[in-house]
């Protein structure tokens, strides 16, 4: 069992949003994640227990909470709340429509920081482009694109901006800007 982890949360109030992901995370995250050059990792996923066999099947460890469904609560989840999840040594946080490069995981572990962020691209579904990010992640402002190393909860959303000082690599990353999150600001 790897003592690496990437932790995705893929769970959203709208089920069509959520199919879309879904299918989204199919066909463009998970190739990628499975080309990556190591291979020594687990991906983990927060997910409705209705997609648990298929992801479980595809080699995917889902996990849930043992809360009742709230977004905001599903943003912020840690350890204590999460069932399905072990310790891992080193975590890795994405979102389900996040794509990473072929060195991705390898940049992470390789790194002898305990924090370790990266510097995204756009990645501009509608337009099939890439576009660089208006906002600059810096060392003690670390991007949602995160890697931890010896942490004793989990990463995924609440405190990815307590990391720091963090080593901020830039490429090998890039926020998929869609209909479903085009509205969050983030793409200016």
């Amino acid at each position: 069992m790897s003592d690496t982890a990437i932790i995705i949360r893929f769970w959203h109030k709208n089920r069509e949003d959520q199919m879309w992901r879904y299918h989204y995370f199919l066909s463009n995250v998970l190739p990628r994640l499975q080309a990556q050059t190591d291979k020594d990792f687990d991906i983990c996923m927060l997910a409705p227990p209705d997609l648990h066999d298929s992801l479980s099947e595809m080699g995917i460890k889902p996990f849930t909470l043992d809360l009742p469904y709230d977004y905001s609560i599903h943003a912020n989840f840690c350890r204590i709340q999460t069932r399905g999840l072990k310790d891992y040594r080193i975590q890795i946080r994405m979102d389900s429509d996040d794509l990473v490069s072929p060195e991705f995981v390898s940049i992470i572990k390789n790194s002898r920081a305990k924090y370790v962020s990266f510097q995204p691209k756009l990645f501009l579904l509608n337009e099939l482009r890439i576009k660089e990010m208006n906002h600059t992640y810096r060392e003690d402002k670390p991007s949602m694109f995160l890697g931890v190393k010896d942490y004793d909860e989990c990463i995924y959303h609440r405190v990815f901006f307590r990391f720091t000082p963090a080593e901020i690599h830039h490429g090998n990353a890039w926020m998929t800007i869609h209909n479903s999150n085009v509205g969050s600001g983030v793409h200016s």
